[in-house]
């Protein structure tokens, strides 16, 4: 009899929010399921005004308390670690197109954070597999 091979599709997940008027103080803007997915993609869209704050913050269980992983300007103008690049500072980014590239092994959700002066808005738009 010969060996039986079996093979599985990949999970994709694409994931859109829409845009969101950033406060003044950190706020989840919003959050991806990323269980079975090796990496993720995300595209921002920053309008109106800049932003002042911007964290990437993970889950390893629903359960488990979120843990903030990416936060300075340096995080993101020298990645390392999960963050496998990104677009330039997110911290302080200001009206337009940006991203960020990051490994998700083992992680089960993805949380993103910003702040601004109130008058940002911030539309995102991510994928993985």
């Amino acid at each position: 009899m010969a060996d039986q091979k079996y093979t599985l599709a990949p999970r994709v997940v694409q994931k859109s929010v829409a845009a969101t008027t950033v406060p003044g103080s950190s706020t989840k803007i919003g959050s991806m399921d990323v269980r079975g997915l090796r990496r993720i993609f995300v595209q921002l869209t920053v309008a109106t005004a800049s932003l002042t704050g911007f964290a990437i913050k993970v889950q390893a269980t629903p359960a488990a308390a979120e843990q903030t992983l990416y936060s300075a300007a340096a995080d993101f103008t020298t990645p390392a670690g999960l963050l496998v690049g990104a677009s330039g500072d997110l911290t302080g980014a200001a009206a337009g197109a940006h991203w960020f590239c990051m490994d998700v092994s083992g992680l089960e959700l993805v949380h993103i954070y910003a702040t601004s002066g109130g008058t940002a808005t911030l539309a995102i738009e991510a994928g993985g597999t």
